[in-house]
């Protein structure tokens, strides 16, 4: 999936375009490309650090256009989580700290 069509299909901001976007995204960031990522497994055992947040971040910032702190990917520690935070900002609404699913 590029970008423009991205673009097109997400504007909306549905969680479930952000989930699978997400997942692409961060399969494409970490460095040992991981085949497949579970949405509800934290990031960190993934091996996101620093470097790969701040990837994940500006490809977000890039694809919607939304500005995030950098930090947002370690507060929504999850893929799920962070697509609902997303999906939230999209819609104009507030996310807070470890918005989602069991939060």
């Amino acid at each position: 999936m590029d970008r423009s069509e991205l673009v097109i299909t997400s504007l909306d901001g549905t969680e479930y375009e952000l989930l699978g976007w997400l997942t692409a995204c961060l399969g494409r960031q970490l460095p040992h490309r991981t085949r497949r990522v579970d949405i509800d497994v934290p990031l960190a055992e993934y091996g996101v650090d620093s470097v790969v947040a701040l990837g994940l971040y500006g490809e977000i910032e890039d694809a919607f256009g939304l500005r995030l702190d950098p930090g947002v990917v370690f507060e929504h520690p999850t893929v799920h989580r962070l697509a609902r935070c997303l999906a939230l900002r999209a819609a104009g609404r507030p996310a807070g700290r470890g918005t989602g699913a069991g939060s």
